[in-house]
C-alpha cells in the first residue's frame, strides 16, 4: 500500500493493491495537479491474505519535482 499526499493542496494518491513486497519496486502515477507541489509519501505492507498489516513508514517529501 503506498500513498502520496500533498497536505497543502489536499490531493492524493494511493495504491492499495499493489506489487508483491519481493518485487523491491512500486509504481505510481501522479496526478497533474499534485506537480511541482511538495508530496509526502507513506509505505505499508499487507498480507496476501489481509490477515496481516505492518505499521505504516513515512517516506519522506518530494519537494516541488
Amino acid at each position: 500500500m503506498l500513498l502520496a499526499i500533498d497536505f497543502k493542496g489536499q490531493q492524493a494518491v494511493h495504491v492499495n493493491i499493489g506489487a508483491f513486497r519481493s518485487s523491491g519496486t512500486e509504481v505510481v502515477t501522479l496526478r497533474d495537479k499534485l506537480v511541482g507541489q511538495s508530496v509526502h509519501v507513506y509505505l505499508g505492507f499487507v498480507a496476501k491474505d489481509r490477515s496481516r498489516q505492518s505499521s505504516s513508514q513515512y517516506l519522506g517529501v518530494l519537494d516541488q519535482w
